[in-house]
């Protein structure tokens, strides 16, 4: 029984010492709970952005862990804060969901400004909801549908003809 007990600590040990690589893939494997093990190592002690990221869509898909919306908002805000554009757009659609739509607006604005372009067809989508209460944002959504469109976005396109008609 030892024996095992120091066979898992020798893995564990590896698995952080050669990094966020190993624990891609130790989750493509399907071993989520050394894959969460390595994003969080790769987390918290290396702050790495793309590993808090994967650590909150572990927590938000219950991969390894048991779902958890709190723990997965709160690991994308990490990422986020961290500069992942992904954990920024998770997070505007969290609040969106919730219906903080100035908080959605704000992280959608800083996944765009990361070139994130679904984040641009969501925020222009969020400019038209409130669009009679803002001309200006009539126009800034345009704008943003047409780069997001320009930079090979389906959905903005899709957008962009029903607001051109």
């Amino acid at each position: 029984m030892r024996s095992v007990g120091i066979v898992v600590a020798i893995a564990l040990t590896l698995l952080r010492a050669n990094g966020f690589d190993n624990a891609v893939a130790e989750y493509r494997a399907g071993n989520y709970l050394r894959a969460l093990d390595g994003f969080l190592y790769a987390a918290t002690e290396r702050h790495d952005a793309a590993a808090m990221f994967n650590v909150a869509l572990m927590y938000d898909q219950g991969k390894g862990v048991r779902a958890d919306r709190r723990k997965a908002e709160t690991w994308y805000r990490k990422a986020a804060e961290a500069g992942d554009a992904n954990a920024m757009f998770n997070l505007a659609v969290f609040a969106e969901k919730r219906g903080d739509f100035d908080e959605a607006e704000r992280w959608y604005a800083a996944a765009a400004k990361a070139g994130y372009v679904e984040a641009m067809n969501n925020l222009a989508v969020l400019y038209l909801k409130k669009a009679s209460d803002d001309p200006k944002a009539f126009v800034k959504a345009g704008m943003l549908l047409r780069e997001a469109a320009d930079a090979g976005s389906d959905y903005a396109r899709k957008n962009l003809e029903i607001v051109t008609e």
